[in-house]
């Protein structure tokens, strides 16, 4: 009878164990309770809940190979160097660990061929580029094909959210990140379903998730470039309140197709909104920080979603310092006196209907376009113009047999500007609308049990500045959820055996085998 009890409750242990649900650890904290900062990996961390090891929702990395430029001189940490080609991303995150780790995104990293000066514009060249340079102009290559695949989908969303975001600026200054709000919004499809899911998709351009996918993956990736010229950094997260029953496929696709970190933690709490805060600042290059620091989860939060961009180029040719002058701006609501970028040079000219453009090329191919709406015709009304939409996503080659040279005097006023806006209602004009409804949403794709979640709110932030150097410009969209009949972890009781109690030994059938008092233990 001994040994067929102590089997009974061996099996009970077991069946104990292998009930347990995966979750989340919580951004900047450990299993110790030791804080750490967000966008860091962290290393030995686990659930104090967990006892068997478990493996690590992580973004998976590409392998992008560096050049033989040294180590110390690089602004960026590479990958270990590799005489293969570049191979895809792996499906599996590559590294065990105990519980769930915290990790920040894995980015592909490019090869370093020119460094900034101290200044932080200045390009330094090096003699050689190195030899691994031409297997990454390869994959760099056949990111760009796959991005030519998607522009179809990508144009007909910057079409139908251009004119939307930007026709509501009303005179003040109004920016705006399509390509960082599609990351969001297709994040936010991977984590819904039916109607919800099939709304989000026909904006952004795709007839399927498995489509959208593609898609999203080849945008990230044809885009992200940090080789010591010019920085394009993308970063995706997901935050989830404490205990929240998900489904780990989902988080796990979310990390290996939009290279987004899982984070969990108490929402309200100081310490996760310090947590967010931290990994927006970083994502973003601390331009935003002044909005960021307004950024707060609340107690019927339990989801969040983030995704950050930040850009940095020097211009092909720089503004002379000495070139630059002040005159007036005639602004919608007076005049202002500002300092003017001035250069004369021999450039192509393209004159539409409605306005003349002027393309201004960065190092690396990158260029900045400045449209002026001819006399008497606001920007806002030109956004909705389809020929400014076609100028958007024209080919090189189509813009230059529609252009013509001139000998140029530009004169671009220096700013730094930015918005912060709250895009639900222009999210219902384009067609999502069920995600805002508790009644209607389907979230059934991240939730593993039922729950009336909804979106609360569509947070877009993004700020650029020019000068003589160069371009520089950050933005994040943050995607709130909550619950009408609320998810709240667990109220916490400690059950403290330090005084007479009673006791009882069942069987699996419910026979009560032993039971009785403890007065004196």
């Amino acid at each position: 009878m001994k040994k067929l009890t102590a089997l009974l409750l061996v099996l009970l242990l077991l069946a104990g164990c292998a009930g347990q649900q995966q979750a989340y650890v919580p951004s900047g904290e450990t299993a110790s309770g030791k804080t750490e900062s967000p966008g860091k990996e962290t290393e030995n961390m686990t659930d104090p809940h967990e006892k068997e090891s478990e493996e690590s929702i992580a973004p998976s990395k590409p392998e992008i190979p560096e050049t033989e430029t040294p180590a110390e001189t690089s602004p960026v940490e590479s990958p270990e160097e590799s005489e293969t080609a570049p191979k895809p991303p792996e499906k599996e995150p590559s590294a065990p660990a105990q519980g769930v780790l915290l990790s920040a995104p894995v980015y592909p990293v490019s090869p370093t061929i020119t460094l900034f000066e101290e200044d932080g514009w200045t390009v330094k060249e090096p003699e050689k580029p190195g030899s691994l340079y031409a297997d990454f102009i390869e994959m760099q290559q056949a990111q760009t094909e796959d991005y030519e695949k998607i522009q179809k989908a990508l144009s007909a969303y910057y079409d139908r959210t251009l004119p939307e975001v930007l026709s509501g600026a009303e005179g003040k200054n109004r920016i705006f990140s399509p390509v960082n709000v599609y990351l969001a919004l297709a994040m936010l499809a991977e984590i819904t379903d039916g109607a919800s899911r099939e709304q989000i998709l026909d904006l952004l351009g795709v007839s399927s998730a498995e489509e959208l996918r593609d898609t999203a993956s080849a945008l990230f990736l044809s885009t992200y470039c940090e080789n010591g010229r010019t920085v394009t950094t993308l970063g995706n997260s997901i935050w989830l309140q404490d205990g929240l029953p998900v489904k780990d496929e989902t988080v796990r696709r979310l990390a290996e197709v939009y290279f987004a970190s899982a984070y969990r933690g108490i929402m309200g709490s100081s310490e996760m909104n310090e947590a967010l805060r931290s990994w927006l600042s970083e994502n973003t290059g601390g331009l935003l920080d002044h909005i960021i620091e307004n950024v707060a989860t609340d107690p019927d939060t339990i989801i969040a979603l983030a995704s950050a961009i930040y850009f940095k180029s020097a211009w092909g040719e720089a503004f002379k310092e000495e070139a630059t002058i002040t005159k007036t701006f005639r602004a919608p609501d007076g005049d202002l006196d500002c300092e003017f970028l001035t250069d004369t040079e021999d450039a192509m000219l393209y004159t539409g209907e409605h306005f003349t453009a002027y393309r201004r090329f960065m190092k690396d191919g990158d260029e900045m376009v400045f449209f002026l709406p001819e006399e008497g015709m606001s920007p806002e009304a030109l956004s909705a113009d389809p020929e400014f939409q076609a100028f958007l996503h024209s080919d090189n080659e189509t813009l230059l047999e529609k252009a013509e040279r001139y000998s140029l005097h530009v004169e671009i006023p220096k700013f730094d500007v930015d918005s912060d806006l709250e895009m639900k209602g222009m999210l219902l004009d384009l067609g999502i609308r069920d995600v805002f409804s508790p009644a209607d949403s389907d979230f059934s794709a991240i939730l593993s049990e039922d729950m009336d979640a909804y979106v609360s709110s569509v947070e877009h932030a993004a700020r650029v500045k020019i000068d003589e150097d160069g371009c520089e410009a950050a933005a994040f969209t943050l995607i709130m959820v909550k619950a009408t009949a609320l998810f709240k972890p667990l109220p916490k009781y400690d059950f403290i055996l330090d005084r007479p109690f009673l006791f009882a030994v069942k069987s699996y059938t419910g026979a009560l085998l032993f039971a009785g008092i403890v007065n004196e233990p």
